[in-house]
C-alpha cells in the first residue's frame, strides 16, 4: 500500500459532471476538504459508524483539453474539534466500461482499517 502525503490528487477528464461523497466510520471527528478543479473548497465534517454519508454534491470540470486536478485533505480531532491531526491517506479507483470512481480512503491512527473516512469520486465517460 502506497500512501499519500497531504493532501491528495484526484486526476478528472475536462468537461465532466463528477459526483463526490464523503463517509465516516469512526467515532473521532473526520474533516474532509475537497479543492475541485478552479473551484471553492467543500468542507464536510461529522463522525458515526456503518458508512455514515458526511456530505455529497456534483461539480463539473473546467472545459478543455487535458486532465485536471482536484485535492483531498482529511483531518480527524478526538477533543470535539478543538485540535486537529491529519489522516494518513490512501488513494485509490478504477474503471468499469465507461465509469469511473476514483477513492481517498484514510486511517486516523486508530485501528489502521482506511475507513474512518471515504471520499469517492465518480463519473461517466462519453463514447462520442
Amino acid at each position: 500500500m502506497q500512501r499519500n502525503a497531504m493532501p491528495a490528487s484526484i486526476l478528472l477528464p475536462p468537461s465532466t459532471n463528477v459526483f463526490l461523497a464523503a463517509f465516516t466510520n469512526a467515532s473521532d471527528i473526520q474533516r474532509v476538504t475537497i479543492t475541485p478543479p478552479g473551484g471553492q473548497a467543500i468542507v464536510w465534517q461529522g463522525s458515526g459508524e456503518n458508512n455514515k454519508q458526511i456530505g455529497s454534491t456534483f461539480f463539473q470540470t473546467p472545459s478543455g483539453s487535458q486532465d485536471v486536478s482536484a485535492t483531498v485533505d482529511i483531518q480527524h480531532s478526538s477533543d470535539g474539534g478543538r485540535t486537529w491531526q491529519e489522516s494518513a491517506l490512501l488513494p485509490g479507483g478504477c474503471s468499469v466500461a465507461t465509469m469511473n470512481i476514483q477513492v481517498v480512503l484514510s486511517e486516523d491512527q486508530v485501528d489502521r482499517d482506511y475507513n474512518d473516512a471515504v471520499v469517492q469520486f465518480l463519473w461517466w465517460e462519453s463514447l462520442s
